[in-house]
């Protein structure tokens, strides 16, 4: 099985982490493919991060222009759309599913842009809320054009029934985030306070 990863933040790839290595565990083929803030200049050129982390990127995607006003965020967003049109042509016939994660308008423009290839989408993080943000339509868009659903609740998973007018591909698998937690190396106390709290003069 050939999975596609899209990531677009820093944010999104520390949650992606627990599926990445179980993806590796089971000998599935991966794919990353890395935009949004992850080759934006201004934003740290984060894809380096991933690199670190040992996980091989395929494509990366440069979208965003150094511009967030409201006609900065739309020319970015047709960017992002284009650029990830272009990969999907290379790859269409190797992905049997691509994964999208939460609400952010890049990720948008790039969950959008698999939709004429007839592509496979799964969704993290669908039906819930963000109080006073234009991120729920984002997330609720991506909901609308996904053909799986992976939210992190019940109700979350209830609100993506009644906007899907279906049950089907919707599967309760609860917060990546909270996997990651449970997987996280901790530090003894004497570690964790040599590690912070060591003061030179």
């Amino acid at each position: 099985m050939n999975i596609g990863i899209i990531t677009t933040s820093r944010a999104d790839f520390g949650i992606y982490i627990p599926l990445l290595n179980q993806i590796k565990r089971q000998g599935y083929q991966y794919f990353l493919f890395v935009g949004g803030m992850h080759t934006a200049e201004q934003f740290g050129l984060s894809y380096k991060l991933i690199e670190k982390e040992g996980f091989e990127i395929a494509e990366k995607i440069e979208g965003l222009i150094n511009d967030d006003s409201q006609e900065g965020v739309a020319i970015s967003m047709a960017n992002s759309l284009s650029g990830y049109g272009k990969i999907w042509r290379k790859y269409k016939d190797q992905l049997d599913v691509v994964f999208v994660l939460g609400d952010r308008y890049e990720m948008y423009a790039a969950t959008s842009s698999l939709v004429p290839f007839n592509i496979p989408i799964a969704h993290l993080h669908g039906g819930e809320t963000t109080l006073g943000a234009i991120d729920n339509k984002f997330r609720h868009a991506i909901t609308m054009i996904s053909d799986f659903h992976f939210p992190s609740h019940e109700v979350n998973a209830e609100k993506i029934a009644q906007m899907t007018d279906t049950s089907q591909n919707i599967f309760n698998v609860g917060a990546l985030g909270i996997e990651g937690m449970i997987q996280l190396p901790t530090l003894t106390h004497s570690e964790f306070f040599n590690q912070f709290f060591t003061f030179r003069f």
